[in-house]
């Protein structure tokens, strides 16, 4: 990127350039941007704090485990992978195949004493307003300040954020949005200057995507450096992509912990099949036509095979139409670099929607890894903020050639019908809510126009603020999730609440949303749905005479005395999974398992102290070890040149 002359600076897309162009900052002007970053936010996420809880496709699940995962954690699980009370208290592996980031950022306000409800809501808002941060931060190292704001406001209020928020209540996936540009971000500061602190940092940013959601990883991660590649090529600088080893290798190795049993455990359970699409989600039954990408269609079902979707899959008709506008007159600028990341960013936004549509099946059936991804929709992800990026791309063309300003605006104007669409399709109660609501929406949109109009000289700002009025504005549909609720019973108000989360309530009822069936162990050949599991019939004697006492439950241990007048057979009701292990008096036995899958042992005549632990298999400790190991290395790498400095600088 290097040094320009003043004459080019002036049409560059260099942080260098955004520098000259914004002039020296103060306090105020270098942080006032993040602040409307963060206050625009608030439109989004304030239906999240109304004292009522909506209903969403994934919403029992984040909260029965969230729950579940304090639970554990508080017992001394670290990492967490079993919880106990999950299936009728036989419990089960969930955070050994699920990410599990964004519920250790829930236990804060979790552990600070909020309800877990109210700590999934706090994890939510922050999915949204800390990737609005993020994306702002990535977007100044392309755009200038005004438009740096608007591909961050069009990444927090994309139509897909919301689906994710208010129709599917996808907490990792949400989560996952913070991390994706700061992935991007530290790419291009190493291929600009490869200092240490990038190197980490992109290594925690990739490792923070595989933590936070593993299924977008599969596609995120690789388009990440594919990125990295354009640069590389862009600046011809080849040997920076040895860079890209170490940042990577790092990632998986703090990540490792979760990733690698993950990987290798899958198959003692029937999440196997999951993910091959042979028994629960099929990919071939979740593929989205083209005509869904651009229809305005909102509602709050679940996604069908075919066009009978009771969800949204639209990326936007403003996106998709500013996308093209930009995208098409980057190329007339003559700077080389800012064209090579238009082409990436419409390269990536034309790869999505081709991903997501049944065209691309050919390519599910035989790509590695991608039957992991479920859903085809998730390609959205990528395409939302790649559309994001090319908002930013529009302003800056304008920025660059200011004659292009008042037709482009008056182009972006003339699409306002298409923009006006999504409040045509809102299912609310005829009446005077619905005219009044679409009156006072038609007349905000009216007298943005005519503000715009009535200007003489189409001005940069003014272009960039009719932008974000009209991203916030044509997305109030779908994050005004309140109106849904309270006129038109969509969704539904959720009937859950703290105490049906305790642990008691749990294990008297099979929680399909708080632990799918895809984690049940193999061994379970058959499903008690008769009798639930609590601390006094955990275990029992099945065979003998035994009496028990002492029963001490905890999430991933079991603890009691037996005095037998005989030799006695002993029935541990939980599910076995590998890891747990049986000891009496403190030595190891071998245990067999009944046809529900529950351990039996037999126990000698006399008095015994009986545990029955979860232990790491020696996966899980390679596993660990690797993350510890990779962990204590980037932290040396780090600390042992600061104290060198440090030493010198006190000479």
């Amino acid at each position: 990127m290097g040094k320009k002359t003043k004459k080019v600076k002036q049409q560059s897309a260099t942080p260098q350039v955004v520098s000259s162009v914004d002039g020296k900052d103060s306090f105020w002007g270098r942080y006032k941007y993040l602040l409307l970053v963060i206050g625009l936010s608030v439109f989004g996420i304030w239906p999240l704090f109304l004292p009522v809880l909506y209903q969403s496709h994934d919403l029992s699940h984040h909260l029965h485990r969230l729950a579940q995962f304090a639970i554990a954690f508080r017992d001394g699980q670290f990492p967490v992978r079993w919880l106990p009370d999950m299936m009728l208290g036989h419990g089960l592996p969930v955070f050994m195949f699920v990410s599990p980031l964004s519920y250790y950022m829930a236990l804060i306000p979790h552990f600070l004493g909020l309800g877990a409800i109210t700590s999934y809501k706090i994890v939510m808002a922050l999915s949204i307003t800390l990737s609005g941060i993020a994306m702002f931060v990535f977007a100044r190292e392309l755009f200038s300040r005004n438009a740096s704001l608007v591909v961050a406001v069009a990444y927090m209020f994309a139509p897909y954020r919301f689906v994710d928020v208010y129709v599917r209540g996808a907490m990792p996936e949400s989560m996952v949005f913070v991390f994706i540009p700061l992935a991007f971000l530290f790419t291009k500061r190493i291929v600009e200057c490869e200092q240490r602190g990038n190197l980490l940092l992109l290594s925690v940013s990739v490792a923070g995507i595989i933590l936070t959601h593993n299924v977008t990883a599969v596609f995120i991660i690789p388009a990440v450096l594919l990125y990295g590649v354009f640069l590389v090529v862009a600046t011809k600088n080849y040997i920076k992509i040895l860079s890209f080893a170490f940042p990577y290798l790092a990632a998986l190795g703090l990540s490792a912990f979760y990733w690698l049993p993950a990987l290798i455990e899958k198959k003692y359970t029937l999440l196997e099949h999951s993910m091959y699409g042979v028994k629960f989600f099929n990919f071939r039954d979740h593929f989205v036509f083209f005509r869904q990408v651009i229809s305005p269609f909102w509602d709050y079902g679940g996604s069908e095979v075919g066009l009978t979707d009771g969800m949204s899959f639209q990326l936007g008709s403003l996106y998709l139409a500013v996308s093209v506008v930009g995208g098409v007159l980057a190329f007339y600028l003559k700077d080389r670099l800012f064209r090579i990341h238009t082409i990436y960013f419409l390269s990536v936004l034309g790869v999505s929607i081709f991903m997501m549509n049944w065209w691309a099946k050919p390519l599910w059936e035989i790509l590695p890894l991608i039957s992991l991804i479920q859903f085809p929709w998730r390609f959205l992800t990528l395409a939302v903020f790649s559309s994001a990026c090319l908002m930013g791309t529009l302003i800056h063309v304008i920025e660059s050639r200011p004659e292009w300003a008042k037709r482009t605006g008056i182009m972006v104007l003339a699409l306002l019908p298409c923009f006006l669409l999504p409040s045509l399709f809102l299912d609310v109660k005829e009446g005077i809510f619905k005219t009044t609501y679409l009156v006072l929406y038609y007349v905000g949109l009216s007298a943005l126009f005519l503000t715009l109009w009535m200007i003489r000289r189409f001005e940069r700002k003014i272009l960039s603020l009719g932008l974000l009025v009209l991203v916030i504005v044509t997305t109030m549909p779908f994050w005004n999730v309140s109106l849904h609720s309270i006129h038109a019973a969509k969704p539904d108000i959720s009937k859950l609440h703290e105490d049906v989360l305790k642990p008691e309530m749990m294990r008297q009822r099979i929680v399909r949303g708080g632990a799918t069936f895809e984690f049940i162990p193999i061994s379970v050949k058959k499903f008690v749905t008769s009798t639930f599991v609590n601390e006094q019939n955990v275990v029992e004697v099945v065979a003998g005479e035994a009496e028990l006492s002492g029963i001490e439950r905890k999430s991933d241990s079991i603890s009691f005395s037996v005095k037998a007048s005989e030799t006695a057979r002993i029935l541990v009701r939980i599910f076995y999974f590998p890891g747990w292990t049986c000891f009496i008096d403190g030595k190891e036995i071998s245990t067999t398992l009944d046809d529900y899958g529950r351990m039996l042992f037999s126990v000698p005549s006399g008095i015994h102290n009986v545990v029955v632990k979860l232990k790491d298999t020696d996966t899980r400790k390679a596993a660990n070890i690797v993350s510890i190991v990779t962990m204590c290395f980037m932290l040396s790498a780090e600390l042992f040149p600061w104290l060198r400095q440090r030493k010198k600088s006190k000479k």
